[in-house]
């Protein structure tokens, strides 16, 4: 799958789920075309992520988490999680990933794929470290 690049318009995984997390068409394409770089508060302002926390506090925070989901009933955990997968797929998720996929499977043979992938093994970069550069 190719990085979203900034300047480069690639799709990447970022649009399999961007339309729904972001929960505005508008906010979405705004920042797959761009390939914008949020912040973490940023993130957590726009509900991407449901907390941030140091990294020094990350073990803690996510044990204790952990710690508090397990104390549930697995019968209820189980049915929750289904209710909402049906959710997701009722909404469209299933097939836009499946969508997705094929065209990433198309984008990765282009001319525009080719070169930057040449481009990041030239720098011995790998495509994650390409995308985060700000």
């Amino acid at each position: 799958m190719m990085p979203l690049v900034p300047g480069l318009g690639f799709a990447g995984g970022e649009t399999m789920i961007e339309p729904w997390v972001f929960m505005n068409y508008k906010r979405a394409a705004e920042y797959l075309y761009t390939a914008q770089t949020l912040t973490a508060a940023e993130a957590l302002q726009m509900g991407l992520v449901n907390r941030v926390v140091a990294r020094d506090e990350l073990e803690s925070v996510t044990e204790e988490l952990a710690a508090n989901i397990a104390r549930a009933p697995l019968s209820t955990l189980m049915a929750t999680k289904s209710m909402l997968v049906r959710a997701w797929e009722q909404m469209g998720m299933r097939q836009h990933l499946e969508l997705s996929a094929d065209v990433m499977s198309v984008l990765e043979h282009t001319s525009d794929a080719q070169a930057l992938r040449a481009e990041l093994q030239n720098r011995g970069r790998l495509p994650r470290e390409q995308a985060t550069e700000g």
